[in-house]
């Protein structure tokens, strides 16, 4: 699982890509501990990418935690969705970095699921059960919206990576790869969707919002 991770990341970004340390513990309780943090920290979350010593400092030493009992309750195709995830952050160096979390994690899935089989009616049930149910989101993901205690935090994952997902159908993989990298360099999110897409980040949005209407109408299920 580690090496079809790693190979997935490197297949999309084939530069500047680095390593990644990934601990197993024998417990959940023994995850807990490693993160450096009281009580239940990771709770129902299969994995986590931090630094060693939970500091935001871009020279601390990142890695993946895994937590067990999560993610063996999981199959296969879920498993490695979670771990090549969590393996692009560690491997493109944003553990640390205050970047805006609707591209760091919707990047993340786009890599995981570049080539899953899966259709979208599946791999975004939660987000188009929200789209049928309330219309389609006026705006992106914000901070708040991915608070780990947040309710329907797996449809703001899923809603991040449609956004990816629009932007990669428009443009393909390179001007995609190429959006992030600019992101993860500084430039302002704003920007890099202008220079590298000629979409302002309202019209981003908008775009987003007409994808998951036709979604929703299209009887998806």
């Amino acid at each position: 699982m580690l090496r079809r991770g790693v190979t997935a990341i490197r297949d999309l970004i084939p530069t500047d890509t680095g390593t990644a340390t990934v601990v197993l513990p024998a417990t959940a309780e023994q995850a807990t501990a490693l993160t450096g943090q009281p009580g239940q920290a990771l709770g129902q979350i299969a994995a986590v990418t931090t630094t060693i010593d939970a500091s935001d400092s871009p020279r601390a030493p990142v890695y993946v935690l895994l937590n067990p009992g999560i993610l063996e309750s999981l199959d296969d195709r879920g498993a490695q969705i979670v771990l090549t995830h969590e393996l692009t952050h560690a491997m493109t160096g944003v553990t640390a970095a205050a970047l805006t979390p609707w591209v760091v994690e919707g990047f993340a899935d786009y890599v995981a699921l570049a080539s899953d089989r899966r259709p979208v009616r599946s791999s975004a049930a939660q987000v188009l059960a929200q789209v049928r149910d309330r219309g389609a989101p006026a705006r992106l993901p914000t901070v708040a919206d991915f608070a780990s205690t947040r309710h329907g935090l797996g449809a703001t994952y899923e809603s991040a990576w449609l956004v990816f997902r629009l932007l990669g159908e428009r443009a393909g993989d390179r001007d995609v790869v190429r959006f992030y990298e600019l992101v993860r360099r500084g430039d302002p999110v704003e920007q890099a969707l202008r220079n590298v897409f000629g979409l302002e980040q309202a019209s981003s949005s908008r775009c987003g919002e007409a994808r998951s209407n036709a979604l929703a109408r299209s009887g998806i299920r």
